[in-house]
């Protein structure tokens, strides 16, 4: 029987851009450590979250990597009104990296991730996610979707090259966001259905690798909704490595 460790393993193999992936309780404590191993020992960081995701997490964070003795920039963005991915977002951050020498560390989910993902594609550094709700399948996907000039658009650009998810921090999101990413993973039911269908008309043909990397383990990462929405970290661990596994078979 694989273990999940052998499974992140395998998958990472075959991830262009991410690293390292973290899914366990109080994976938060290893944020300075993993940040040294993948990124030289940085001296500085550049720290972007939203007045939600940084009392979730990123205070702790900040803390940590302070204690550790790397120097810690923060650019906050306000809690009201509801932050959007919208490039010009990423356009401040990109202005705001630039004047400073530090690794960009995105605190938050979806939308905090896309802005980061994009601001550091386009000042040419690689990036760490701590990831704060398990909601979409986007963290390590290729490209960011985004509102620009009134359009929403993917834009292309690197996935994080290191993702942290503590299950005891993503368990305590808000219950929509952990609807939304479980039925982002359930999703791959149907898209699968489709892609056999795809296949058997000779239209696009099954990649074993990427087809097993989402659809091997699909029914373990959606077995157990009641969990999730009880709260359990271990149920969130699946679920999180499920909607992880998902951007590593688009990378690949």
């Amino acid at each position: 029987m694989t273990t999940d460790y052998e499974r992140i393993r395998m998958a990472l193999g075959h991830a262009t851009d991410t690293v390292a992936f973290l899914a366990e309780s109080g994976a938060l404590e290893k944020t300075a450590e993993t940040l040294n191993m993948f990124f030289e020992a940085p001296k500085r960081v550049a720290l972007i979250a939203d007045g939600n995701t940084y009392e979730a997490a990123g205070r702790r964070v900040a803390g940590l990597l302070a204690g550790a003795g790397t120097a810690v920039d923060e650019f906050i963005f306000p809690a009201e009104p509801l932050l959007h991915a919208d490039y010009e977002r990423s356009v401040e951050v990109v202005e705001w990296l630039r004047r400073r020498d530090a690794v960009p560390v995105a605190v938050g989910s979806g939308t905090i991730n896309d802005i980061v993902k994009v601001a550091a594609y386009e000042c040419g550094r690689p990036y760490l996610v701590v990831a704060t709700a398990a909601s979409v399948d986007g963290y390590t996907s290729h490209g960011a979707a985004m509102s620009r000039s009134g359009f929403k658009n993917t834009i292309p650009c690197k996935a994080p090259k290191v993702v942290i998810a503590d299950t005891d921090v993503i368990s305590r999101a808000p219950k929509p966001m952990a609807a939304a990413g479980y039925a982002d993973l359930l999703a791959k039911v149907p898209a699968g259905a489709d892609w056999l269908l795809a296949d058997a008309l000779g239209i696009e043909a099954v990649d074993p690798v990427a087809w097993d990397m989402v659809q091997g383990s699909l029914r373990e990462w959606v077995a157990e909704p009641d969990k999730v929405r009880a709260g359990d970290p271990e149920a969130y661990r699946a679920l999180m490595e499920g909607l992880t596994f998902t951007g590593f078979a688009m990378q690949y």
